[in-house]
């Protein structure tokens, strides 16, 4: 019986292509856990059933009915009337996001395995960065990023997060997550525990660094930290050593296959007449950032500007820059019955926007166009303008910025900011971009065929952990709330 069965699977699974094997190469997470047991325990009852006839295994709802009605055990019966309970969130679940064909890496044959190079940085066609691995994993070569930048004020961040990690204009989930933020909440791991349970186990927070009141952080879809580098970072405090450090510049450098990617997050000086100080705010961030200490990128000879250095830079925060007009002239163009509304003509007063027209700053980077109302100032808890004593002015203190090489391409698919988010007195801003990847080459390193030091998938498991522990509790304390109390089910018994 078993032999019969062993051959027809043989025969079932040469006609299956790589990407329709039902259990992927990849280890899945603790959320995949039970749909991989339900499929397991399907597996086990295929092979110990008393059939002589092969099951065909259903992935809808429609094949569990079919493969429940065939078993006569009530044990077996109550797996599969277990199953669908959860039947309707697994099928959901694969419906909503639709991944890649590519995403599962396909088996290999032995032979195929012995060609291929997974050395330490090896780059060739078949190696880990190579073209052959870009091409399983990305076709059509497009990263999809997300940014957030956003001033907390040193307030608790809110309940419930997924509003701002997955605004209602972003379908599917990135590739990457990069959330910086400034005055930031002071508990550092209560906060990446936070943004990690709102993301959920789908990514994994592959970096993060802070300075002061300053944090940083990155996500990644899981199964693409093998294919990162080993990651940098660097800081650099534009006030006095002895002060608390509120204002200065982080940043987090890696390679992604063979492109290089630098995020910034920074916080420049404050209050509307000093544009000049933040122009030499910028200027000192660029020269006081380290250069790369073990990552292969090629610096100009007489640059002191590190964002020259890296394919795609992303520079972000609270960058402080004012709208150069009268305060009551700026409210009125940018209130509706007291409520804020954007106005394109304050844009053409806007200190960054000029400067970069100028030169004088950011030289070479680029913002997507700005269609929301100015994300600055706030009383905090409403959607009102300034009402205290220092009366600020409307401005667009928080700015998602860009820039690339010559030969590179960012789009920018979404920018807008979170008008709903009221905890603080601004308002967070997010951006969702792409960019174009490239396999590692033999020309991005020139000093050996090791220069890329991977980061061989490492990632912050005990912020994963953590994470998974509070979706699991939470999910447990509602199914609790839903299900009916012993006692009542007594009394309904004795009636």
């Amino acid at each position: 019986m078993y032999d019969g069965l062993e051959k027809l699977e043989e025969e079932e699974m040469k006609k299956q292509t790589p990407e329709d094997d039902v259990f992927p190469s990849r280890i899945p997470s603790k959320e995949d856990g039970d749909i991989y047991k339900m499929r397991h325990e399907r597996w086990t009852l295929r092979r110990s059933s008393k059939s002589e006839s092969c099951l065909h295994i259903s992935e809808s709802n429609e094949g569990r009915r079919e493969l429940r009605s065939s078993y006569s055990s009530d044990d077996e019966k109550e797996i599969f009337q277990n199953d669908e309970a959860e039947g309707s969130q697994e099928n959901e679940y694969f419906s909503s996001v639709q991944q890649p064909k590519s995403v599962v890496m396909p088996q290999l044959s032995t032979r195929e395995a012995k060609l291929r190079s997974f050395m330490v940085g090896h780059i060739s066609g078949k190696a880990l960065l190579g073209l052959t691995e870009l091409k399983r994993y990305f076709p059509d070569r497009i990263l999809k990023i997300y940014i957030l930048s956003w001033n907390m004020n040193g307030q608790p961040p809110l309940r419930r997060l997924d509003e701002i990690v997955y605004p209602s204009f972003v379908e599917a989930v990135p590739d990457l997550l990069v959330i910086g933020s400034q005055e930031s909440y002071p508990a550092r791991r209560i906060w990446e525990v936070d943004l990690q349970e709102a993301i959920g186990p789908s990514h994994v927070l592959f970096h993060s660094t802070a300075l002061g009141t300053l944090h940083l952080a990155l996500f990644i879809r899981r199964d693409l930290i093998w294919f990162c580098s080993e990651p940098e970072t660097s800081s650099f405090s534009i006030r006095q050593p002895t002060t608390i450090k509120t204002k200065g510049g982080i940043c987090i450098m890696l390679y992604f296959f063979g492109t290089s990617l630098l995020f910034i997050n920074s916080h420049l000086s404050a209050h509307h007449d000093n544009v000049q100080d933040r122009i030499s705010d910028y200027k000192r961030i660029c020269r006081g950032l380290d250069f790369p200490k073990i990552l292969p990128i090629k610096s100009h000879r007489y640059t002191s500007d590190i964002t020259s250095m890296f394919d795609y830079v992303f520079w972000f925060g609270d960058l402080n820059f004012r709208i150069s007009q009268p305060r009551d002239a700026v409210l009125e163009q940018v209130s509706t019955n007291g409520q804020p509304r954007f106005s394109q003509a304050i844009l053409k007063h806007d200190q960054l926007l000029s400067l970069i027209t100028e030169g004088s700053a950011f030289k070479g980077f680029s913002e997507a166009p700005i269609h929301f109302p100015p994300t600055y100032k706030y009383d905090p808890g409403t959607g009102n303008w300034d009402s205290s004593d220092k009366q600020r002015t409307p401005a667009y203190t928080d700015r998602i910025l860009y820039r690339c090489k010559t030969s590179r391409t960012v789009k920018s698919l979404a920018y807008d900011s979170l008008t709903y988010v009221k905890t603080s007195d601004h308002k967070p801003v997010w951006g969702l971009f792409t960019v174009t990847i490239r396999p590692g080459s033999e020309a991005n390193v020139s000093y050996s065929l090791f220069s890329i030091p991977l980061s061989a998938g490492l990632f912050q498991r005990d912020i994963y952990l953590a994470a998974l522990e509070r979706r699991a509790t939470a999910l447990e304390i509602k199914k609790r709330k839903t299900m009916p109390s012993k006692s009542k089910s007594l009394v309904c018994s004795i009636q």
